[in-house]
This record gives C-alpha cells, structure tokens and sequence, in this order.
C-alpha cells in the first residue's frame, strides 16, 4: 500500500538519550531510533550543533526505516529536554496550573533547514507554582520538561478521568497530579531511578545483584528492604545487601528486591513529608517490576492507598508521540 501522509517525526531529548520517532497522525509509529546524545552534550560542547548533526542523523536512519520521503513529513514536534537552557531552543516553564490549551499556546516554532525544511515544533515544560524562590520554599519547587506531554497523550490513549495522579518510573521518580479540570497541577520528583541504577552497578553492590532485571518481585525481601530503608537509611540499608549475600542464605533476586526497597522508603518518607496531593488513583508508566513494586509498597505503607492503574510496558512511548500530537492538534 503506497504511503500518503501527513507523516510526522517526533523527538523525545533527555540529558543522555534521544529518540525520534516517524508516525502517522493517528500516533502509530512507523520507525523509531534512539541516538546516545542529550543535552548533556551540548553543555560539553557549549555549541547547539552536536544537537543538529544528531537529529539529522536520527531522522535519516528513520526514513531509511519507513521508506517515507523526506518531504512527506509535514513537522518536528519536540518535547523533554531539548527546550531547556541547554537544548535546542530555550522555551521558559509555563507554570501550573497548566492546560492542554495553555500548552498548545505556548509552543514554539523553529526554522533549522539543517535537520528538515518543514517546520520544528517545540513544547514548553511546567514549573511548580511557588510564590517566591527561597530556601524556605525550596521543597515545594518542581518542574518536566517531556512529562507534559506523556500526560495529555495518557488521557486521550487511555481515556483516563481526571482528578488522577500520573507516577513515572525511569531515571526519576516522578508524580503529577491532575485536576477535575484536565490541568496539571504540579509535580514531585526524586531521583530513586538514577540512584538505584548507580548502586546497581556502580558500587560494591554490583556482584551481589543479578544482570538482568527479575521478572517479578520477591514481595517478603521488598517489604523488609523498605523496613530497614526507613530504620537505618539508604547508606545503612544498602550496604545489607552485602551481608545477604556473604553472611546468609538468599538468593540475587531476594536481595535485588530488598535493594528496590531501600529506594522506595526513601520516596515513601518524601511523600509522606511533603507531598499530601496523591489522589485516589494513579496511573502508573515505566517497566513492570518497578510498578509491581510501588504499588506493593503503596499498599503497605500508604493509608488510604491509591488505587494503581499500570499503563503498560510501551506507555512511555506512545504517550510521548499522542501527547505531542494532541498538543500541537495534529491527532486525528
């Protein structure tokens, strides 16, 4: 069947990693490829051009993929990272409460001819709304960049009814309430992905851990991994690890599930402490152990605990892709 469009390429720029995906305007993506560059690169560079050479790069390896011409694509739609400081084009935090209608005001367009000839779409993020930035209001302080849009594109996939919070499992922990209203209200972030990820397989703890990721979790290890994260702290708790392994009979998947634990006592006590928005359901994207272990630990230590909601293994990306073509009104 011959291919007519429109056809859309849209890119997802973290600090590290970007992906860019060619899709219809229905959000099926028909190629995607993922480039080891973010903004980090351009913070090293201190130039905008390693960002252009690896978008071109990116959007031809799609195009060799989907067999789309290049003048079939009618726009870049770009969200996450890459309207930061130190992305591709700086677009200011709008902040919460903040609407799907607010968004798609706010975007900006780029020419760069460089990278494609069409248009280059770019969406803001959403900053907390705190009345003035100090130290003494330095723990209501939040912002996304890339989460926005993952939102909008989760509750038009899923036709999910606000008032419901959004929890996203990756390299942070993130949490984003949305009101009665469609408007994201603000956000909670941690960094239990990045730190877990680095005791992983930066420290000590590495040959005490299995390589891959266990299918499921051990539930008992869990629990007793948030018990002594809450006791004893993470510097203490991890390091129990190691004992499980040299000084007792367990197994690498009972102590990759006490370390999980560990990392969710710390988000539990920031929650408890300062976040009391938590509604009564939470839609939930990111892999499945660590969905598996959140809501087990939710429904442990959390009175009332909320009702989990697991959007599924591919969430991350098709929200990605719905959400920015909801927001530039291009999802048919």
């Amino acid at each position: 069947m011959k291919k007519t469009g429109p056809y859309f390429a849209v890119v997802d720029m973290g600090t590290t990693n970007t992906v860019l995906s060619l899709t219809d305007a229905s959000a099926k993506p028909l190629s995607s490829v993922q480039g080891a560059f973010g903004v980090k690169d351009r913070a090293a560079s201190g130039s905008r051009d390693v960002l252009i050479k690896g978008l071109k790069r990116l959007l031809d390896q799609a195009i060799r993929k989907s067999k789309i011409a290049l003048d079939r694509i009618q726009c870049m739609l770009c969200a996450g990272m890459i309207t930061s400081d130190i992305g591709l084009v700086e677009i200011p935090h709008l902040t919460a409460p903040v609407g799907i209608e607010q968004i798609a005001a706010r975007v900006r367009r780029i020419s760069l001819p460089e990278i494609l000839p069409a248009p280059i779409i770019c969406i803001p993020g959403i900053k907390n709304n705190v009345a003035a930035a100090s130290m003494d209001t330095l723990g209501q302080m939040d912002f996304m960049r890339g989460e926005e849009s993952q939102v909008f594109g989760a509750l038009q996939l899923y036709d999910l009814q606000p008032p419901i919070t959004f929890m996203f499992l990756s390299s942070h922990t993130k949490l984003i309430d949305v009101d009665e209203n469609h408007r994201i209200t603000r956000s909670f972030t941690t960094l239990s992905g990045q730190i877990f990820q680095a005791l992983r397989f930066q420290t000590l703890l590495a040959s005490s851990l299995p390589e891959k990721t266990p299918e499921t979790i051990d539930e008992p290890s869990l629990l007793r991994g948030i018990e002594a994260g809450f006791a004893d702290g993470i510097l203490r708790a991890a390091l129990m690890v190691r004992f499980m392994d040299t000084l007792m009979p367990s197994s690498a998947a009972q102590r990759f599930s006490f370390l999980e634990g560990n990392l969710i006592a710390a988000d539990l006590q920031a929650i408890k402490n300062s976040y009391p928005h938590m509604r009564a359901r939470l839609a939930v994207l990111g892999n499945q152990f660590r969905t598996q272990a959140y809501c087990t630990a939710f429904k442990h230590f959390l009175d009332p605990a909320p009702e989990c909601i697991y959007l599924g293994k591919n969430s991350m990306d098709q929200t990605a892709i719905a959400g920015v073509l909801k927001i530039a009104g291009l999802l048919y």
